[in-house]
């Protein structure tokens, strides 16, 4: 079964690709700070969350988001490095 997109029609369906992917990064990111975080800041969840609890899923949801998008620009430097290699 072959496919013939047009120019645009192309770069519309890369470009929607492009969002689902980033959608599903954005709920893999969220269940799996929520998890992590939840687990090490609550070990006694209650009917709400204490000073030093909040402070601590502050911390840990930062610290995983900075690892996340450290992780994801070098992805997107390698990426961009290889596609350019691959061209010349």
């Amino acid at each position: 079964m072959a496919f013939n997109l047009t120019g645009n029609k192309s770069a519309e369906l890369k470009d929607k690709i492009r969002q689902e992917l980033a959608l599903a990064n954005a709920r893999e990111i969220i269940q799996h700070t929520n998890e992590t975080c939840f687990k090490s800041c609550v070990p006694n969840p209650g009917q709400s969350l204490s000073g030093s609890e909040t402070n601590c899923l502050s911390s840990c949801v930062k610290k995983y988001l900075e690892a996340w998008n450290h992780i994801s620009q070098a992805y997107v430097q390698r990426v961009q490095k290889e596609e350019g290699n691959g061209r010349h």
